[in-house]
């Protein structure tokens, strides 16, 4: 996992970022294989 404790206003966002990111990507990995 990344972390970059230099600035801390940012690295919510990319925490943020990083789980809607995985979200999709699992979401879409879903529906590839039709299980929902």
């Amino acid at each position: 996992m990344l972390h970059t404790s230099n600035d801390d206003h940012t690295d919510g966002w990319v925490v943020l970022y990083a789980a809607l990111s995985v979200s999709l990507f699992v979401f879409a990995v879903i529906r590839h294989f039709g299980i929902v």
